[in-house]
């Protein structure tokens, strides 16, 4: 029959089948874990956190200011700030900061003789009690020259004429200066000689010619050439007294040690490094000689 046949000719070539459908593999797909989904930070928790860092940037400013702030009234205790000590800075050349006062043509006398019965140098109305005197040793006490108040002086060595005491780079050297020296040399070595500071019997203070209102005044144990008052953490009369030395002479009257005011033990002394200490001992002779023009 036709019917049959139709169903001959397809069980000959292969009964027809529908495709299946076959489901995608998932083997091959790499496994990604789902984060978790954190909320979004809140502006308003921002900003307490900035809030709470500069509070505390403002209470450590204001409690260093406290520490260092004078108290009220005329009895508090001394700042901490007024406690500290600063070291001092130095010009590294010798140049002035100042004019040199314009020099007279008839200078002040140097050397000034004193009558034999004048009272001698050996009681200084400002040493420490609790000091011990040096030794006077080879000195006396009959001067014949002297440095007076308000005379503009050079201070030579005993040992060698040539060589005066100078400051440079604002500590006191020994150098070799004459007539034939620079002009910035010879006002180095000129003093104008002032009544002591400190006060005290045969006592007095040396300002330098070129920077007036500069002493030579001890620090260190070394002399210097420092402004009166220019360290406000410093006592006036601690450098009052820094800068007063006594006259003690020696060589027949001829030459004069400088004794400290306030370390009555220790007198200027020209070490070999080429500046004055203030040692023990016998000290360095000077002379009172012109100042160079």
């Amino acid at each position: 029959m036709p019917r049959d046949d139709e169903l001959n000719d397809l069980r000959i070539t292969g009964w027809f089948q529908e495709p299946r459908r076959e489901t995608p593999s998932t083997a091959l797909i790499p496994y990604r874990p789902k984060l978790p989904a954190f909320p979004d930070e809140s502006p308003d928790r921002a900003r307490r956190v900035l809030l709470a860092c500069g509070s505390a940037v403002v209470a450590g400013v204001a409690g260093i200011l406290a520490a260092i702030v004078t108290t009220d009234g005329e009895n508090g205790p001394e700042p901490i700030a007024n406690q500290l000590v600063f070291p001092s800075f130095e010009p590294l050349t010798p140049v002035s900061l100042l004019p040199a006062p314009a020099r007279s043509s008839a200078p002040p006398p140097v050397v000034v003789a004193i009558p034999p019965n004048t009272t001698p140098v050996a009681g200084h109305t400002t040493r420490r009690p609790t000091a011990t005197p040096s030794s006077a040793a080879g000195r006396t006490t009959a001067a014949t020259a002297r440095l007076v108040a308000g005379a503009r002086v050079g201070l030579g060595l005993a040992a060698d004429s040539g060589m005066r005491l100078r400051h440079q780079n604002f500590v006191a050297r020994a150098s070799r200066i004459g007539s034939s020296s620079s002009g910035l040399d010879k006002a180095d070595s000129t003093f104008v000689v002032r009544a002591a500071l400190a006060g005290g019997d045969g006592c007095v203070s040396l300002e330098s010619v070129n920077y007036p209102g500069y002493f030579l005044r001890h620090r260190d144990y070394v002399l210097r050439l420092e402004q009166r008052g220019g360290n406000r953490w410093e006592s006036s009369n601690l450098f009052a007294q820094d800068a007063t030395f006594c006259q003690v002479t020696t060589g027949g009257g001829t030459a004069l040690f400088l004794e400290s005011v306030n370390y009555p033990s220790r007198s200027l002394h020209l070490r070999d490094d080429g500046l004055f200490h203030l040692d023990t001992g016998t000290g360095t002779a000077f002379t009172v000689l012109s100042p160079l023009a």
